[in-house]
């Protein structure tokens, strides 16, 4: 079993080795020449904790880029900046816990997890979320009594999603018998020309293509507000700015092919966004299976957030 984070491990490093040139309390979390990965001892409460980093922006020191923070009961919590959990701070996180689980990526559990086998015979695993502010004991990778959540399940409602389809549906036959009969290369023209006339002010020529430069979340939803309100007037615009507010990659060469993965994709966030859903939770003890609409965490009934 690898525990490069064991609390004890760190404190006999930060006793017997020497701090790396130009610090006090910078020291290396497994081999020395890797600079990177390494650890900063802290004095809190006049006990020694130790703040785990990978790589920093410009000063080890001054700017680290901390992603935990062990104390002395031989517990960690995240501590990550931001939202994401990059690929290699998740091999790094693997390597260095329990030896039956592994930290990963999951878009059906709604982001980054630690999933352990608990039976080697039934191959039974368990699925652990990674927020912010989760604490876990480093020898067994079990909840601190702090950070105990609830997981929040959703399943379609599948009679509440057929009602509010039911408009769209209509409406869209007609966008797909004008759509599927286009000519190929003069579907990237009608796409700009309805973007251009709908939004001119978000429009971004981009060669012989285009795009409504609308990141910002109050930006797309104006836009497919537009589209809802001329859905029954103009049923192929509305579609297509639906298509320009949700697709980056919107062309192919087959156009049925194209038409069918971009009314999937708009359906799909029509329903997000709406109240469509059965709503289940669950102890953090349970084992749930993944969802294909993502699972939400609340701790002390508040929704933290998850790393991604």
């Amino acid at each position: 079993m690898n525990q490069y984070f064991n609390y004890a491990r760190l404190l006999r490093i930060s006793e017997n080795q020497k701090p790396y040139r130009g610090s006090e309390n910078r020291f290396p979390i497994n081999e020395r020449k890797y600079g990177h990965k390494y650890f900063l001892k802290d004095i809190v409460g006049g006990m020694p904790q130790f703040r785990l980093c990978y790589y920093f922006s410009k000063n080890a020191i001054t700017e680290p880029n901390v992603f935990g923070i062990v104390r002395s009961d031989n517990t960690i919590e995240f501590n990550v900046e931001g939202r994401y959990m990059n690929q290699g701070l998740r091999q790094i996180m693997s390597a260095s816990f329990y030896k039956n689980g592994h930290f990963r990526s999951s878009i059906k559990h709604g982001g980054i997890i630690y999933s352990k086998k608990v039976d080697e015979h039934k191959n039974e695993w368990r699925v652990i979320p990674i927020f912010k502010g989760l604490r876990m004991h480093i020898d067994t990778m079990e909840i601190h009594e702090s950070s105990k959540y609830t997981f929040v399940k959703k399943t379609l409602n599948r009679e509440k999603s057929k009602a509010l389809l039911a408009k769209y549906e209509n409406s869209y036959k007609v966008a797909e018998v004008m759509y599927v009969n286009l000519e190929q290369d003069k579907i990237s023209d009608i796409i700009k020309e309805i973007g251009r006339e709908y939004f001119p002010k978000y429009w971004v020529e981009n060669g012989d293509y285009g795009y409504l430069d609308i990141k910002d979340g109050d930006n797309t939803k104006e836009v497919m507000d537009k589209a809802d309100e001329i859905l029954e007037s103009s049923p192929f615009d509305s579609f297509i700015l639906y298509m320009n507010a949700l697709l980056w990659y919107r062309y192919s060469n087959n156009i049925k092919e194209s038409y069918d993965r971009a009314k999937k994709k708009i359906y799909k966030v029509l329903q997000k966004n709406n109240d469509v859903f059965n709503v289940k939770e669950f102890d953090y003890t349970q084992n749930i299976s993944s969802s294909a609409w993502g699972l939400d965490i609340k701790v002390n009934n508040n929704f933290v957030y998850r790393y991604l």
